[in-house]
């Protein structure tokens, strides 16, 4: 077949050579018009103080063996729940005895000391005085001072009786009467010797002079009072006294 005739080709300019560029540090490098050719940025020239790195590096530390975990607060809770619930061990009969015992010796040991601090409101009833009486007498006994253990005696001054008395003027003293009097003890126990109350009335009853006198003021020097008063035994009294006046006629003799 004939051959088409070709088109005579316009003759090229014969283009300049162009010196190679190469960028420097921070610049981007030319791109040519060919839309393949990939476009870059060198990071050489970055200035690390006005342009920071994109990421910094954290020191992380490094995670060590992993540590058991211990028991968590519901499997305690249960495990002394399940304690709890188990049977306590049988304690040996000599044990139980002993403490059985000691029990014992502390609760005497309090009572005792109650009864010895309350000594005197109790030894007040007739039932407990024996009791307490023979626990001072006992104690007495081991006892440096058996003073720290008295117990005072019962009392009952209306069991005092007077079996005699007279009242007279004094034979040397004038403006002195002298009393004598006997009194006895009709309790069944033993007594104090009780405090003796004088009074002085008139015709009419009304109240003259009135004294009363303690133990050492009417009992003769030789008597022991500290002893007391034995059941049934009977007491002289004789003492001075200064004369109320004539207006006194009737007088009037207790025991307090």
């Amino acid at each position: 077949e004939p051959q088409e005739p070709q088109e005579p080709q316009e003759p090229q300019e014969p283009q300049e050579p162009q010196a190679s560029v190469t960028p420097e540090k921070g610049e981007h490098k030319p791109l040519g018009d060919d839309s393949n050719q990939f476009r870059y940025i060198t990071l050489d020239g970055l200035d690390e103080e006005q342009n920071p790195p994109l990421f910094e590096q954290a020191s992380l530390p490094l995670a060590g063996p992993r540590q058991p975990e211990g028991p968590s607060a519901r499997e305690l809770l249960e495990e002394e729940v399940a304690q709890l619930k188990q049977s306590p061990k049988r304690r040996h009969p000599l044990q139980t005895v002993a403490y059985t015992l000691l029990g014992l010796i502390l609760i005497i040991a309090l009572l005792l000391q109650l009864a010895y601090f309350n000594r005197y409101e109790l030894a007040k009833i007739t039932e407990l005085r024996p009791l307490i009486e023979q626990g001072c007498t006992l104690a007495k006994s081991y006892l440096s001072n058996p003073a720290a253990c008295d117990i005072p005696r019962q009392k009952n001054s209306s069991a005092f009786e007077v079996i005699e008395r007279d009242i007279r003027s004094h034979s040397s003293r004038e403006q002195t009467l002298s009393v004598n009097l006997i009194y006895r003890n009709n309790a069944p126990f033993e007594q104090d010797y009780p405090p003796l109350h004088l009074e002085f009335r008139d015709i009419s009853g009304i109240l003259i002079a009135q004294r009363s006198f303690q133990p050492e003021e009417y009992l003769k020097e030789q008597t022991d009072i500290e002893n007391g008063i034995a059941p049934g035994s009977t007491i002289r009294a004789q003492f001075d006294i200064v004369d109320p006046g004539s207006e006194a006629v009737n007088f009037t003799f207790s025991f307090q």
